[in-house]
């Protein structure tokens, strides 16, 4: 289904169908095994990921019919795209400041 299409929300995986994670973060020591059940066995880790390919996306803007027509083609063959303009300055600190 094409994203634009989308209006619901996306069905969540039964949880027996998931694979085991290894503990993160602060789980990651709560198990010493001082006093508690032999730990389970951690998974592998994971090999880094191989960027083999980088590509630079085009960013559109709304200010003109012609550019919010190359935009919806842009996003109709990838099912992304990149548009500027959206936030003012002071929205791009506050958003900055709640992602760090």
């Amino acid at each position: 289904m094409h994203p634009s299409k989308f209006s619901g929300s996306f069905p969540r995986p039964d949880a027996s169908s998931l694979p085991d994670a290894p503990p993160t973060g602060a789980d990651a020591g709560a198990n010493d095994g001082a006093g508690a059940e032999a730990a389970a066995p951690t998974q592998p880790a994971r090999p880094p990921l191989d960027v083999t390919e980088v590509r630079e996306s085009p960013r559109f803007d709304l200010s003109t019919p012609e550019s919010c027509a190359a935009m919806a083609q842009y996003l109709d063959e990838h099912g992304y795209c990149v548009v500027g303009g959206v936030l003012d300055p002071e929205e791009i600190k506050e958003g900055t400041a709640l992602a760090w």
